[in-house]
Formats: C-alpha cells, sequence, structure tokens
C-alpha cells in the first residue's frame, strides 16, 4: 500500500525539496557534502505520521525517512549524472552549480513522486559463511532455491540465479576475487524478502532487518546443533576477507540490481567462523539438515509467534561472533532476557532470580537437574552484573568456563522454546 500522500502534503514536499537542493553542496563532483544535508531536515516536518502503515517510516527508513530518502536519491543521481574531479583538496560546489542539477524543481518532483510510492519490494542476498556455504551447496545439487520459511529460502549460485537477480559486472575474474559486482562461485544465498526502502549504504531499516536475518539463521543452527562455532582469523592474499550483499528491487515485474553493499571486515570475519557440525557425504546426515531447515521454518513461518526466539537466536550469534568476551557474555545473557524475561514481573522478583527460574523450568528434565540449572544460572547472572554494573573486562578462567555453560544454556533454552512452538502449531 504506498503513503498516498495529499496532493497539498506533495507540492509542500518539492517546495521545500527544491529550495533545499539549492543549498546542497558537492565535493569531487559527485559526493554530497555531507555536511549540508542538514538543509534537507525540514522534509520531515512536512509527512504527517504514517500510522496506517504495517511498518512505520522510522522503521521503515530511520527517525529522519523523507530527508534521508531525499538525499539518497539525489546521491544516486549524482554519482550516475555527475563528473568526477580529481582534486587534492576536495573544494566544496553548489549542486545548482553542475548543469544537470541547474533546475531542481523536475528533480525535486521526482524524488516526491518516489517517496510517495514507497514502500518497495525487494530481495536481499547474503551470501553465508564459505565454510556452511561449501557443505549446503553439496546438498542443493540440482534443486532449486529451499524455502525456510517467510518467503526466506537458501539459493546456490548459477545461471538461474545470474539470470532472475542480474548483477552488472558478474564476471569470472571478479567472483573468482569475490567483488562485491559479482555473485561469488560456488556460493550458497540467504535471500530475505523485505518492503520499505534500501539505501546505498544500508543503513535503513529495512536493510538491517534484512541483514539481521542471517544472524538470526545461524543463531537457529547453532541451537539446533546444525552450526559451531570455530574463531577465524581468515585472510585472503588481497587484504581482510570481503562479503558484499546484494539488494535488488522490483521493477516492472522483474528483480533490478539497485545496490551491493561490503559489509565491514571484522563482521565478516566473525561471521565466517560459523561452520557446519558434520560433512555432507552420508544420507543421515542429509536427512538431519533436511529436518533443521524444517524446524527453522517454524520459526520464520510465524514471526510474530516466535518473535523471542528469532531475536534471541540473533543475539546468540552475535555473541559467537564477536572478538570481546565480556561484551559476547553479555550478549549471550541478553539472549536469555529476550527469551525468558518479563519486565512487569522482573519488576517484583528481579530480572536475575526470574530468568534462574523459567530457565530451570524450562530445560530441567528432573527435580535435581532444574535445582542445578538454578544454582548454575544465578552464578552466570552474577558475573553479567560485575561485567554491566563495574566495568569488568576480562573473564577469569573459571569465569570463561561458566561462559562457555550460559552459551549452552542459551542454546538449549532456544531449542525448547522451538519445540513448545512446535507443539502448539500442531496441536
Amino acid at each position: 500500500m504506498p503513503l498516498n500522500l495529499h496532493a497539498n502534503c506533495t507540492a509542500r514536499l518539492e517546495e521545500v525539496l527544491t529550495a533545499g537542493m539549492r543549498k546542497l553542496q558537492v565535493i569531487y563532483g559527485v559526493i554530497l557534502a555531507w555536511q549540508t544535508i542538514d538543509v534537507l531536515l525540514p522534509l520531515n516536518d512536512v509527512v504527517p505520521k504514517q500510522d496506517r502503515l504495517p511498518v512505520p517510516l522510522s522503521a521503515m527508513i530511520d527517525e529522519r525517512p523523507v530527508s534521508d530518502f531525499a538525499a539518497d536519491r539525489i546521491g544516486r543521481l549524482l554519482s550516475d549524472l555527475g563528473t568526477f574531479q580529481d582534486m587534492a583538496i576536495p573544494i566544496p560546489e553548489q549542486l545548482v552549480g553542475l548543469v544537470p542539477f541547474a533546475d531542481p524543481a523536475p528533480i525535486a518532483r521526482r524524488i516526491v513522486d518516489e517517496f510517495a510510492s514507497l514502500p518497495w519490494d525487494y530481495v536481499f542476498s547474503l551470501r553465508l559463511p564459505r565454510s556452511i556455504g561449501t557443505v549446503l551447496a553439496t546438498l542443493m545439487d540440482g534443486v532449486g532455491p529451499m524455502e525456510i520459511g517467510g518467503g526466506i529460502s537458501l539459493v546456490r549460485t548459477g545461471d538461474a540465479l545470474q539470470e532472475q537477480f542480474p548483477l552488472p559486472y558478474a564476471s569470472n575474474l571478479l567472483m573468482a576475487l569475490g567483488a562485491k559486482g559479482a555473485w561469488e562461485t560456488d556460493a550458497v544465498y540467504l535471500q530475505v524478502p523485505g518492503s520499505g526502502y534500501a539505501d546505498r549504504y544500508g543503513t535503513t531499516g529495512t536493510v538491517l532487518r534484512a541483514v539481521e536475518t542471517l544472524q538470526t539463521f545461524l543463531g537457529l543452527g547453532i541451537a539446533l546443533h546444525l552450526f559451531r562455532y570455530n574463531p577465524s582469523s581468515n585472510s585472503t592474499p588481497f587484504g581482510p576477507p570481503r562479503s558484499s550483499y546484494h539488494v535488488h528491487r522490483h521493477v516492472a515485474g522483474a528483480w533490478v540490481h539497485d545496490a551491493s553493499v561490503d559489509m565491514e571486515a571484522t563482521v565478516v570475519m566473525g561471521l565466517e567462523g560459523f561452520d557446519c557440525t558434520g560433512l555432507a557425504g552420508s544420507q543421515s546426515y542429509v536427512g538431519f539438515v533436511g529436518a533443521v531447515l524444517q524446524t527453522m521454518k517454524s520459526c520464520f513461518s510465524l514471526p510474530s509467534e516466535a518473535g523471542r526466539i528469532l531475536r534471541a537466536a540473533q543475539w546468540l550469534a552475535g555473541s559467537y561472533a564477536s572478538r570481546n568476551e565480556t561484551l559476547a557474555f553479555v550478549q549471550a545473557m541478553v539472549a536469555m532476557e529476550i527469551l525468558l524475561g518479563d519486565k512487569k514481573t522482573s519488576d517484583m522478583v528481579g530480572i536475575g532470580e526470574l530468568l534462574s527460574n523459567r530457565c530451570a523450568y524450562l530445560i530441567g528434565e528432573s527435580q535435581a537437574d532444574r535445582e542445578a540449572v538454578l544454582a548454575e544460572f544465578r552464578g552466570l547472572y552474577k558475573v553479567r552484573s560485575e561485567i554491566v554494573h563495574s566495568g569488568k573486562t576480562r573473564l577469569s578462567y573459571s569465569e570463561r568456563e561458566k561462559f562457555q555453560m550460559l552459551r549452552s544454556i542459551c542454546q538449549r533454552s532456544i531449542a525448547a522454546e522451538i519445540e513448545l512452538l512446535r507443539k502448539n502449531q500442531a496441536g
């Protein structure tokens, strides 16, 4: 459902945007001078809150939805129409001083029309860690996309992928180098649908939700024993590992390449540590992978009912990928708080005690087991409190052992919650 802005609103937006573009500046002939973008902020006061939308503008883009949308659209046009000027010290010049932007009114009208047509439909393609992709690719020979719920699917690199989701620079050399303008060879991508707006730099809410889905997928795989984690220090002859996700927008019945965004090297190194728990080759393992993906489908297909599970899995994956052990400890505990927390109840009994009891009753298999989990979790929460409240920066040897216990408990808790979800679905 498009925004359907009132005619008076669109007219005012065009007026404000035209005036703002006259004040924008450019460096190197192709880049907006970001320090001048605040002149577009008045745009945000023109559009009323879109409470009728399934996803509000602030969640779709950010808290400055109109100005940031306009800046990104202008920036894209500038990249396409501007002429690069090589200079040691960039000297800002007026945007309207460039010939293609001399008359900003038609451009403003075009951008306002684009904004009014939101939300747009996208598919985000995120490469799985190579060690996982290598294994899953062998299970997908001759198989099309594997749907795992909520429109999310796994797809292997090939001619069919390039044909449906074309990339502008899909040369074999670029593919071998893992360049961001090409599909990587023998890779498996997690394709996530999204509706809203995706900017070129991957900062809008629409993009971030899609990227977070990769972490959720990995976290679910950890909890369901499909994946494990081995700290990675992977590098390439060309420097730190690179990975890009590709964004395609649905235009006139086809998927058109919209952007390719490089992930930060530290994020890629964290993700590359995820691996499969077994090697493809046996029929039993193939069956196991299929069963786990079917279990994941139960979660992704019901994002509202499984919301806590999905968010907890995301934070668990973040805990494994983090290189900071105290931060990773807190992330794992946050996963437990997401899964089992309850602000109203925790205000009465304390969050630590609430989590301890709920965890014990969720995964304890006997009275004695519950008592053991209860005691163990109280100790784990004490470490969390020391980190958060005293700024503790390192874990002792015994605390590292507790950390491994926390992750194990977190995995068991997520798996138990998934089992409860599936029972509710079945019954």
